[in-house]
């Protein structure tokens, strides 16, 4: 399944709402305001289920897709990543 990083700006609580009624094991979050989604959709369908694309809610945010990655996070992301990624890191 697709990995995505979603990114919240304006409305960060209410994004996290939106992104707490996803399975919970298909999310992780980075840091307050950013998430890894395991997401079955496109990134559109992603960002108006959470409502930052498409919505009279005034949210803003950004969700991309993860081609490949590579850095250096704490283990658990990398663990998280190697079970939801299908491309895998570099």
């Amino acid at each position: 399944m697709p990995v995505f990083v979603v990114i919240a700006k304006r409305g960060v609580d209410r994004v996290k709402g939106h992104i707490d009624d996803l399975p919970r094991e298909s999310v992780y979050q980075l840091t307050d305001d950013a998430w890894l989604v395991d997401y079955p959709g496109t990134s559109r369908t992603l960002a108006e289920l959470l409502k930052i694309r498409g919505t009279d809610e005034n949210l803003t945010g950004i969700a991309f897709s993860v081609g490949n990655y590579s850095g250096r996070f704490s283990t658990d992301v990398w663990e998280w990543l190697g079970l939801h990624s299908k491309d895998g890191g570099t």
